[in-house]
């Protein structure tokens, strides 16, 4: 049997030991696992080659404002910019036209995990 190897939020934070990682620390590790997975994604999985350039450039920035502690504005982009261009599967069954992502795969594996990211967020502000 094949378990499933997602990270999820509860992962990343366990707040009853002394070991559990700040909020700041899972965030990161999230994001990077969100980087991973796009890495992995083959072209086929992005709407065009720019698509899958964008997304990269977008998690970079993500990942430089996280550092510089703007929480509410990572938050926002997360919402506004990254999750609304791969967010098609979630919504209606089908990507989106101005999706980033277009396989039902990564979006299945990106979309939650990016939604984990916001809600560890919010709980830092």
């Amino acid at each position: 049997m094949e378990e499933n190897l997602q990270p999820t939020a509860d992962d990343a934070v366990d707040t009853g030991g002394e070991d559990a990682f700040e909020v700041k620390e899972a965030v990161g590790f999230m994001l990077f696992e969100t980087s991973g997975i796009i890495n992995e994604l083959g072209p086929e999985s992005f709407n065009n080659e720019e698509s899958a350039f964008e997304l990269a450039c977008a998690i970079d920035d993500v990942f430089t404002m996280l550092d510089e502690g703007m929480y509410f504005e990572v938050i926002v982009m997360l919402e506004s910019d990254i999750l609304e261009r791969m967010d098609g599967f979630a919504n209606t069954g089908e990507p989106d036209e101005d999706d980033w992502v277009t396989s039902i795969e990564g979006q299945a594996l990106l979309y939650p995990l990016l939604t984990e990211t916001i809600e560890l967020l919010e709980s830092m502000l």
